[in-house]
């Protein structure tokens, strides 16, 4: 078992948490941009919709979520898509 502790952060050689001058590096930091046509407010968006890619209203739902926990409690409705593997 690892004795990470997030407690103990920023150190010299780990940055976080996310938050204040480090904001922009969550998922959940606002940071609109489009993929597939589809313009997501954050990278917590577009990640959880990625998982319900192949269920357009569970992907909509999570695209246009009101907030990023909103997207990330909705990206747990779909089951995740079958991978394709080209051997």
């Amino acid at each position: 078992m690892s004795d990470f502790n997030r407690t103990q952060w920023p150190t010299e050689d780990v940055i976080g948490p996310f938050n204040g001058e480090y904001s922009y590096l969550s998922n959940f930091h606002e940071a609109e941009f489009e993929y597939n046509g589809t313009l997501f407010p954050t990278s917590e968006h577009a990640y959880q919709a990625m998982k319900a890619v192949d269920v357009d209203k569970i992907y909509e739902k999570i695209a246009s979520a009101s907030s990023p926990k909103k997207a990330k409690r909705y990206g747990k409705e779909p089951s995740l898509p079958k991978a394709v593997f080209n051997h």
